[in-house]
């Protein structure tokens, strides 16, 4: 029985290596088994006749395949990996091989454009032209002195031979004037002046004055009228009018306002105030009783000019 059993065991051994010979002729496109070939191989070997039955099957009753007189054989496809070999030598360091052409030289950019000139700074504010200086005040006129008693008128005389020829009349007006506040009205028969007491028509012609006027900076919360007052026009021909002053947020008769206080070579002077310029964030312009204000005075605004104006027309005829 033990002699069976080796021969059993040789005849085995023997069938495996012919089929590793058998199967070493069977067509394998790789010697690793790919993803989807089977790792186990299974065969039936002839106990009598020594032949191995390759079994074409993975399934799990693949042994029922094999005859009675055969024997069910199984191995791995892939033989156990064997030991690693030892590394070889460090082979020699190749020659250096020769240096590359140099490449093209890569063509020039393109030159960026040119940045857009700046914007011009805008243009400041023309200041506000100066005011004109006050007139002084006129002199007071002297007091007219009282008129001399008249005399008793005398007889009349004979009359006398006729005298030589006289001057013509314009010499015969040399030396002759009117008293202090009596104007030359006319001319005598005889050539001498004719005064009179009674102002004489306006001999200025008519025009239009105007004046503007700027307000005073108190602080941040307040501004003032300048108040005084201004003489228009010319020497010969003007009107003085008297200026508001005080805070410009007083309204109407509340405070002073503009006014004609006199006029030279004029009959008439019509005042027109015009609605003041108010230089304050929102602030509402107005005119009552010929005093112009604003509803605000703030002045701490640094980005404008804060103070504002008020101006005055007069129609003089």
């Amino acid at each position: 029985m033990f002699r069976n059993t080796w021969q059993t065991v040789a005849v085995a051994a023997s069938a495996v290596a012919m089929a590793f010979v058998g199967l070493g002729s069977m067509p394998m496109s790789d010697a690793s088994p790919a993803a989807d070939e089977p790792t186990l191989i299974h065969a039936c070997y002839h106990k009598n006749q020594g032949q191995l039955r390759y079994i074409d099957s993975q399934d799990e009753d693949w042994a029922d395949q094999c005859r009675p007189p055969e024997l069910a054989l199984t191995w791995n496809q892939q033989g156990i990996q064997g030991e690693q070999g030892i590394q070889g030598e460090k082979g020699d360091t190749g020659e250096k091989g020769d240096t590359g052409e140099t490449g093209p030289q890569g063509e020039q950019g393109e030159q960026g454009l040119q940045g857009e000139q700046g914007l011009q700074g805008e243009k400041g504010d023309i200041g506000e032209t100066g005011l004109q200086g006050m007139q002084g005040e006129q002199g007071i006129q002297g007091e007219q002195g009282e008129q001399g008693v008249q005399g008793e008128k005398g007889e009349t005389g004979e009359q006398g031979p006729a005298g030589p020829q006289g001057a013509d009349g314009v010499s015969g007006l040399a030396g002759q004037s009117c008293d202090t506040g009596a104007y030359v009205t006319g001319f005598a028969d005889d050539g001498t002046i004719v005064c009179s007491d009674v102002t004489p028509p306006a001999t200025c012609s008519a025009t239009t004055l105007s004046h503007t006027m700027s307000g005073i900076e108190v602080d941040d919360f307040n501004q003032s009228w300048r108040g005084g007052s201004v003489t228009l026009g010319t020497p010969d021909c003007n009107v003085t009018v008297k200026r508001p002053s005080g805070s410009i947020l007083v309204i109407g008769a509340l405070g002073d306002a503009w006014e004609v206080t006199s006029r030279t070579g004029f009959a008439t002077a019509v005042l027109t105030v015009n609605q003041p310029n108010c230089r304050s964030l929102a602030a509402i312009p107005n005119v009552t009783a010929n005093r112009p204000s604003c509803s605000s005075a703030f002045t701490g605004f640094p980005t404008f000019d804060p103070v504002s104006t008020a101006s005055v027309s007069i129609a003089a005829n």
